[in-house]
């Protein structure tokens, strides 16, 4: 089977953060991302999709110290089933993200894209700071600004 989720957008809040009794850093929080499009009768329709999601290890703690409400992220990971009993008694679900990959997509001064990859502690750590470290020119990263979201 295959269960992979990437999306991309803004925090709807602040990182809530936690250690585990195990010593693990654990954090939560959730994505907000827009489609844009056009009904039956031509006029323009924005759809929101809210999603919550949480992260462990490194990347928490990345999560943490350098992302706030409306930061913008590119989230990439696998989707989750919790369930829970609340307060009154009665059985709660959703679905929620397991974060792999956090990006950071915040600009960084005027024409400078700020872009830091952490990934789960299997796979490496990568940080770019200019466009060039990525191959990219300015005009790519002009383009990126005109993302509904």
């Amino acid at each position: 089977m295959f269960n992979k989720v990437i999306i991309a957008g803004h925090l709807t809040r602040d990182i809530e953060f936690n250690t585990l009794a195990n010593g693990t850093s654990a954090a939560k929080s959730a994505i907000a991302t827009t489609h844009t499009f056009k009904n039956n009768m031509g006029e323009t329709k924005e759809e929101t999709c809210f999603l919550d999601f949480s992260i462990f290890g490194r990347m928490a703690e990345v999560a943490r110290d350098y992302t706030q409400k409306g930061s913008k992220v590119l989230l990439d990971g696998r989707l989750v089933f919790e369930q829970w009993t609340s307060s009154d008694g009665s059985k709660r679900s959703k679905h929620s993200l397991r974060v792999e990959t956090l990006q950071l997509l915040d600009r960084k001064g005027d024409s400078v894209r700020e872009v830091k990859t952490v990934t789960s502690p299997k796979k490496e750590t990568k940080i770019h700071d200019t466009p060039s470290d990525r191959g990219l020119s300015n005009d790519v990263i002009d383009d990126l600004d005109d993302i509904p979201f």
